[in-house]
């Protein structure tokens, strides 16, 4: 979508910090709960919506005055199948 204010966004994005991995582990699974899924002849739970997990690692280190973050991403997609 694409507003003037905004600009281009993703309606629905929700942003979380987790501190440790059962952090990250309870926010995929509240977005899982949170996708569209129904049932088909081959599937009773088949995914109805787009889903996108994206696990972004940060660490910082100093030496002296000096300071550098290096950024690691994971994305995880998840696309419904067409049947």
């Amino acid at each position: 979508r694409e507003d003037a204010r905004r600009g281009v966004f993703l309606d629905g994005v929700v942003r979380r910090r987790c501190r440790d991995v059962d952090d990250a582990l309870a926010a995929f699974r509240a977005g899982s709960r949170r996708r569209a899924v129904r049932g088909t002849a081959k599937n009773d739970r088949s995914s109805r919506s787009h889903a996108v997990f994206t696990l972004e690692l940060a660490r910082t280190t100093s030496v002296g005055t000096a300071t550098a973050t290096a950024i690691s991403r994971l994305h995880l997609v998840d696309r419904p199948s067409r049947k």
